[in-house]
């Protein structure tokens, strides 16, 4: 449900009903990935396109986020996003990140494997990891500095927030699960 409409997806088509009338107040054609159904949460319309994952903004469907990677399941929880790849690799990010703010999780930016256990790696197709800020559940830092120098050992079992400072001045963030 998104406001007074109801969402229903049919082929290769979503459609939107008013909720007191019953009547259709627009469509869109989106060509389905094979994962399945889409989700709709939090104001936002996530899905498997065939090529990459989408997030759609649910007031005029317009694409706000995407990455490439084929999502065999998803979940909102919360403010959680919960994607399952292909490889069955669980990827998981703030809803709040992939809204359209300046600092947000982008697909040229891989951390992996998530969950962790002891050591986690990071790639970098848009430039150099000059820093890393690392943050538990409830906000507190947990390290600050070099990529490389993290002992991830220390680290308690939970969910991470890591904010990757590039070179160039960006900021990116991605959600990590300590095992």
């Amino acid at each position: 449900m998104h406001g007074n409409e109801v969402i229903h997806f049919t082929n290769n088509r979503v459609r939107f009903f008013n909720i007191l009338t019953g009547a259709q107040t627009r469509s869109k054609a989106i060509p389905l990935g094979p994962a399945g159904q889409p989700v709709a949460a939090n104001g936002r319309l996530f899905m498997n396109l065939y090529d990459n994952f989408s997030v759609l903004n649910l007031t005029d469907l317009s694409e706000t986020w995407s990455l490439p990677i084929e999502v065999t399941d998803v979940s909102v929880i919360d403010s959680f996003l919960f994607l399952t790849d292909n490889e069955n690799n669980l990827h998981i990010y703030r809803a709040t990140d992939i809204v359209g703010t300046t600092d947000v999780i982008d697909a040229r930016i891989s951390v992996y494997p998530n969950p962790f256990t002891n050591e986690l790696h990071f790639l970098s197709k848009s430039g150099d990891i000059a820093r890393i800020e690392i943050f538990d559940a409830l906000g507190r830092i947990q390290y600050a500095g070099h990529v490389n120098d993290a002992d991830y050992e220390s680290f308690r079992s939970g969910m991470y927030s890591i904010r990757l400072h590039m070179s160039d001045g960006t900021s990116y963030y991605q959600s990590v699960v300590k095992m």
